[in-house]
């Protein structure tokens, strides 16, 4: 819930990723500047072939980040 406070009092929008496609089409088509992770879903980000560029800022959040992570 916390996202979505602070998305609305922030005046953005949220994107929903649809279920039917990969992390990386979901990405390609909704170009968010700002996302939402899990450490999974980063470690899948960081082995894209190209970085995608739109992304200014990355929340990491769902349990205990490794330091191995976060240096990366």
């Amino acid at each position: 819930m916390a996202i979505l406070f602070r998305t609305v009092l922030g005046g953005g929008t949220i994107a929903i990723p649809s279920p039917n496609k990969s992390f990386e089409q979901n990405l390609d088509e909704l170009q968010p500047s700002h996302i939402s992770l899990v450490s999974t879903q980063l470690v899948r980000l960081l082995k894209m072939k190209d970085s995608p560029k739109y992304l200014k800022h990355v929340l990491l959040g769902g349990s205990a980040i490794p330091d191995s992570l976060l240096q990366r």
